[in-house]
């Protein structure tokens, strides 16, 4: 299991937090990462812009598939970076400009974020 400041370094990340699972199931024990395209209650849902971050609340509830997630006994660990407003396939987010660490783009550190949650490093 990776530590917690390995995972911070990577720049994965736009919100480190644990959300216990609600239920029990086939996900028991793992772990998985929202992008910030995706609502959890209580957290703002940024789509990798300042702006759009500044400008709306917290997210009421949580989206559909986090709420499964956590239904079938996975927990999250956090929101991870998105291209801005998802326009790019290219990794440019000029809000966050590059990543520090390894992967010098947005959409490569949520690439690792996601492989990250795969092998079960978080």
């Amino acid at each position: 299991m990776a530590h917690h400041a390995d995972l911070t370094r990577s720049g994965a990340f736009v919100a480190r937090f644990e959300l216990p699972p609600s239920g029990s199931g086939p996900l028991d024990g793992l772990s998985f990462a929202v992008k910030d395209l995706i609502d959890v209650a209580g957290w703002t849902t940024s789509c990798g812009n300042p702006s759009w971050r500044n400008s709306h609340p917290p997210a009421a509830v949580h989206a559909v598939c986090v709420e499964q997630l956590l239904q079938l006994g996975a927990r999250c660990v956090g929101k991870t970076v998105s291209d801005e407003l998802a326009f790019s396939l290219l990794g440019q987010n000029h809000s966050r400009f590059t990543s520090p660490g390894w992967w010098p783009s947005p959409c490569l550190t949520a690439m690792r974020a996601l492989a990250a949650v795969t092998i079960r490093m978080v």
